[in-house]
């Protein structure tokens, strides 16, 4: 299977809500090739909870080893994530923030106080 044709709503889909599913498999390929984080990103657009919930978790997991990676995504994560009604998404907002304010501008910071 080529990087670009894996299908992450998928591998991220199905299985007890509370299990992690392949996640840990996924951050392992996003960790392994960093084109493969906008792939990532997408799927936080899913209509399936599970996959944004599964979706929170690997961007977490993914801060942990390469934070500097997800500091192209902050405004996407102010704007779009941020708009999302799951408690997930709100709980992963608050640890990245906390981990990347360093990098923040004085305006992400503001935003992501608000939120």
């Amino acid at each position: 299977m080529q990087p670009n044709s894996y299908d992450f709503a998928q591998m991220l889909s199905g299985g007890h809500p509370n299990s992690l599913g392949k996640t840990v498999e996924l951050v392992e390929l996003v960790l392994s090739d960093r084109s493969l984080l906008e792939n990532l990103y997408r799927c936080y657009s899913s209509e399936d909870e599970v996959v944004r919930l599964r979706t929170s978790n690997a961007m977490k997991r993914i801060c942990q080893e390469q934070p500097q990676w997800l500091l192209p995504y902050l405004d996407r994560f102010l704007a779009e994530v941020a708009q999302l009604e799951q408690a997930s998404a709100q709980w992963t907002l608050a640890q990245l923030f906390a981990r990347l304010d360093r990098d923040m501008s004085q305006q992400q910071l503001e935003r992501a106080k608000t939120i």
